[in-house]
């Protein structure tokens, strides 16, 4: 059973801007009442980041929040219709000063899809992904399934998170359902104990990514 809860609220610059200090005082405020209702469980504040180029600048000016110190996550959310040019590099420089990148929902991405071994190579040099529950049980459409399926097969996933703000759409507990049943038992449980690890904010384990080859059609790739 987790104690600690991370519940971001996506930040898109330009568009969607949340305040850090405003979510860091709301973020006390609840915690303050669940203790009074002597629920043992706790919030972190976090956010999901859209990807944007400035930032690693407003990481460094404090405008923006991760999730815990050492290593301190930072989950980016990429677009669905393409993957900026300087997204690797953006992850190695996130990863020199103290930063560990957390790509979120990355299965939803067009490009990805196509060629899913773009993520391979963001995963090689360092970066950690998270694919959503939905996804894994079949509610983003079949492709986005079979996206998510191919990653979790190539060692390309760490983490699987609820992506969901409403309580009766969520579909976390059937997602570990169908790992159970699917992935091997080693696997399976080394991304529930990524779980854990991401909660006490430790760093995380995974196993090496493996690339993932395109299927031959009579003999012809």
């Amino acid at each position: 059973m987790f104690t600690r809860l991370s519940l971001p609220p996506r930040y898109i610059p330009g568009k969607f801007e949340n305040n850090k200090d405003s979510i860091i005082n709301l973020v006390k405020k609840l915690n303050d009442t669940l203790q009074k209702e002597k629920i043992k469980i706790s919030i972190l504040p976090s956010q999901t980041i859209r990807i944007d180029g400035k930032m690693i600048e407003q990481l460094t000016q404090s405008k923006l929040i991760g999730y815990g110190t050492d290593p301190t996550y930072i989950f980016i959310e990429i677009m669905y219709d393409h993957i900026p040019q300087y997204t690797q590099q953006l992850c190695y420089d996130l990863q020199l000063i103290g930063f560990k990148p957390v790509l979120v929902h990355p299965e939803k991405n067009n490009v990805i899809q196509e060629e899913p071994n773009t993520l391979y190579s963001l995963v090689k040099n360092g970066a950690l992904v998270q694919i959503s529950a939905k996804s894994i049980c079949g509610k983003k459409g079949r492709k986005i399934q079979k996206c998510a399926q191919q990653l979790l097969k190539h060692n390309l996933v760490h983490f699987v998170g609820s992506d969901t703000a409403e309580t009766k759409r969520y579909f976390l507990q059937p997602a570990w359902k169908i790992l159970k049943r699917n992935l091997p038992i080693e696997q399976f449980y080394l991304l529930q104990e990524n779980m854990n690890l991401l909660e006490e904010a430790k760093t995380v384990q995974g196993e090496e990514p493996q690339r993932i080859k395109k299927k031959k059609i009579l003999g012809i790739i």
